[in-house]
């Protein structure tokens, strides 16, 4: 019997074509966003012949948490979207793998756990020398409210 002379089956089908597509979606959506972080962080950090690279970057609703290493230096930064634009609220090092450092940045406990949790997974396989380089930065420094200065 087709699907089309069943409505239970059709309804089955088309419930799965929309699932698979709004997950698309999704990770299109996140891709898109971790590539707006990624410029941002390279459009404030970068200096001539010393460039940022970032990655991994987590994104959880309006709240992210980016990895970066800037030639032997590194650390974290942890970002929030307002107004449909993404700021760096704050820089750290090995602080931003912690949920509870993350909520007392003001983000929620939900998404604070969900960005810690997956941040960790997402450094999981990377080499031990990089994830050392994350937590050179130090001091966590407030870059909302700290001009920025060159080399972070």
């Amino acid at each position: 019997m087709s699907a089309l002379k069943n409505p239970l089956r059709l309804a089955v089908v088309l419930a799965c074509a929309l699932s698979a597509s709004f997950a698309l979606s999704d990770e299109a959506t996140v891709t898109n966003e971790q590539q707006h972080i990624r410029t941002l962080i390279s459009e404030t950090f970068d200096r001539p012949n010393l460039q940022v690279k970032s990655e991994p970057v987590i994104v959880v609703g309006n709240h992210a948490v980016a990895d970066w290493t800037q030639g032997e230096n590194g650390g974290r930064a942890l970002l929030r979207r307002e107004k449909g634009k993404w700021k760096i609220m704050l820089c750290s090092g090995d602080g931003l793998k912690d949920a509870k450092v993350i909520e007392q940045a003001d983000v929620p406990r939900d998404v604070a756990t969900s960005l810690a949790q997956q941040l960790a997974k997402a450094e999981h396989d990377l080499p031990p020398e990089q994830i050392k380089r994350f937590g050179l930065f130090g001091a966590t420094k407030n870059m909302l409210s700290q001009p920025h200065e060159s080399g972070h």
